[in-house]
């Protein structure tokens, strides 16, 4: 299983973005899970899914820093309605 770290913020999460990007590239390919950051309320690990990895390879996990849906969320160029990424930790549990 694939975990992120996302903490709490001083200002309630009020400037996090509610479509964080994260792409999984695992042993079958890859897949794009998209985090809403704004409603997380404390700090938490957040699972990403479960994935197939194979030791020695380069598994990944990748953060984008456009925190944009079309039509869903705040254009990317209005800075002053822009919300923030963040980027604390990723980790691998193992499942049996």
């Amino acid at each position: 299983e694939v975990q992120v770290y996302v903490p709490y913020w001083h200002d309630g999460n009020r400037s996090r973005t509610h479509a964080a990007r994260y792409e999984i590239y695992h042993q079958n390919g890859s897949n794009v899970v998209v985090v809403d950051q704004h409603a997380v309320s404390y700090s938490t690990w957040i699972s990403l899914g479960r994935y197939n990895f194979t030791t020695g390879t380069n598994g990944y996990v990748l953060v984008h820093d456009a925190a944009y849906i079309s039509g869903n969320h705040t254009d990317p160029s209005d800075f002053t309605n822009a919300r923030t990424v963040i980027a604390d930790a990723v980790r691998w549990r193992r499942v049996n």
